[in-house]
């Protein structure tokens, strides 16, 4: 939700973001609008806001499950900046997300993503390996039904991983 008007040197912003990184936190915010002049939907210019701007208020703290070292929070904007404050070309903000910040936060989240369900399928390998059954003598892992979740999981997971060059097998090939 977003909308500005300008004149000969000055932007007004009123944006309402749902989600910002570091809100409340970052020294300069990247504010995304639709442009002044906007002939289509993805017409949108990016405002380089300075994060002491009294403009800038946090709507409510972040709650949610996960992701808390990262202070998100909805933010509300309404604040003036000179026309020289915008990233890029008139219009260019939607090109600028989709080509440049989009992907490096993609590979950031899938990173994130990837490491977290490692993460969870070594603290599970660790806990079916080492749970007993005293009463057969045996581990949790020594069930068909635990062994393939495990198996299955670590299937899916490592499809998703990125096997660095030295690591992989034909590189392991008698020379």
């Amino acid at each position: 939700m977003s909308k500005c008007s300008q004149d000969a040197d000055r932007v007004h912003l009123q944006v309402e973001k749902s989600w910002v990184t570091s809100a409340g936190y970052a020294d300069v915010y990247v504010i995304s609008t639709q442009s002044a002049n906007a002939e289509s939907p993805s017409d949108s210019d990016l405002y380089a806001v300075l994060g002491t701007d009294s403009g800038i208020k946090i709507a409510a703290p972040w709650v949610a499950l996960g992701l808390r070292g990262n202070a998100s929070s909805p933010v509300n904007v309404d604040t003036t900046v000179s026309q020289g404050a915008r990233v890029g070309e008139v219009g260019s903000g939607f090109g600028t997300m989709m080509q440049v910040v989009l992907p490096w936060f993609n590979l950031g989240n899938a990173s994130v993503t990837t490491g977290l369900a490692r993460a969870a399928l070594d603290a599970a390998l660790q806990h079916v390996s080492g749970a007993r059954l005293e009463h057969i003598g045996s581990s949790l892992a020594d069930l068909p039904t635990i062994r393939h979740r495990i198996g299955r999981a670590g299937t899916v997971l490592a499809a998703q991983e990125v096997i660095p060059p030295r690591d992989r097998p034909e590189d392991h090939r008698a020379r």
